[in-house]
């Protein structure tokens, strides 16, 4: 029995150690890895702030280009020097654009981007979404329209420049990928309450369309549907990215449906306060718009 009992003693002396090692190589562990995060958390923050502020300092002198070169085509110009004015204002706000998504990007990837609370109107907003578009689209031929679902409120409140910013990248994309055809937007009520309401917006166009395994990688960061994409058409990758965190900002998602050569239908949703007008079912009205370009 007292061998027994020494046999037991030292077993349980040993696995006491053992917890004991155990123990401390796990704390040991745990410390390694909350350094690793610390390190790797600084420079996701050294990241994100350089880019906002190498952005925000590139902008300025580019928004100069651009509207200097604005003012000298107002000016008496013979064709040859007109001509390189355009191209250079061309190249400057494309700049511009492709800076404004590496800011909205580092932006969302420091988790600085925040949402405003106003009430705007929904047909403002598209007005000016196809306004954006509408010489592009007349360029190329397109047909251009949107159409609001009877008993969607106009008066709404959240952040109308986020909503303008998904709308005019998937409508720009649209534009983009279609040589001939039609762009249309549709907007539906998904869900309502007496305060909220969850809209749909889809933006269908008649373009090129996409593969299954394409569909997968597109608001994914600094991704495209294929490379020949970015060498073709440019871009950054970035626009569907943002959009897609846009839409979970204002309580959405985002989607495509599309089929390879016919087209795609690019959707999101978002979730908006109603005002005490609209809140009121008598004082809802049916919003239904024009197409806003019809070229011949």
């Amino acid at each position: 029995v007292g061998f027994m009992l020494i046999r037991l003693s030292r077993l349980m002396a040993g696995m006491f150690q053992e917890s004991l090692r155990m123990r401390f190589e796990n704390l040991e562990l745990l410390d390694k890895l909350d350094r690793e995060k610390r390190v790797a958390e600084e420079a996701t923050q050294f990241k994100s702030d350089f880019l906002a502020t190498i952005s925000h300092e590139i902008r300025t002198p580019v928004s100069t280009i651009v509207g200097m070169s604005y003012l000298a085509l107002k000016t008496d110009l013979n064709a040859r020097q007109r001509e390189m004015l355009e191209i250079i204002q061309q190249g400057g706000q494309h700049l511009h654009g492709l800076i404004n998504q590496v800011l909205d990007f580092s932006k969302v990837e420091a988790g600085m981007l925040r949402l405003e609370k106003s009430t705007f109107s929904l047909q403002t907003v598209l007005d000016n979404a196809f306004a954006l578009n509408s010489e592009k689209a007349t360029a190329k031929g397109l047909h251009m329209g949107f159409d609001v679902e009877d008993g969607v409120p106009d008066q709404l409140v959240g952040d109308a420049l986020r909503l303008s910013e998904v709308l005019i990248n998937y409508l720009s994309n649209a534009i983009k990928f279609t040589r001939s055809g039609s762009v249309q937007v549709s907007v539906a009520s998904r869900a309502r309450d007496a305060q909220h309401v969850e809209l749909y917006f889809a933006v269908k166009d008649t373009g090129i369309g996409l593969t299954a395994e394409q569909v997968t990688r597109l608001f994914q960061s600094f991704q495209q549907a294929d490379h020949s994409t970015t060498r073709r058409y440019g871009g950054t990758g970035l626009g569907l990215a943002i959009c897609k965190k846009l839409a979970e900002l204002m309580g959405g998602e985002v989607g495509v449906i599309s089929t390879l050569g016919q087209g795609a239908t690019f959707w999101f949703t978002a979730r908006f306060d109603l005002t005490a007008q609209a809140a009121d079912p008598a004082a809802v009205r049916s919003v239904r718009l024009a197409p806003a370009v019809r070229p011949a």
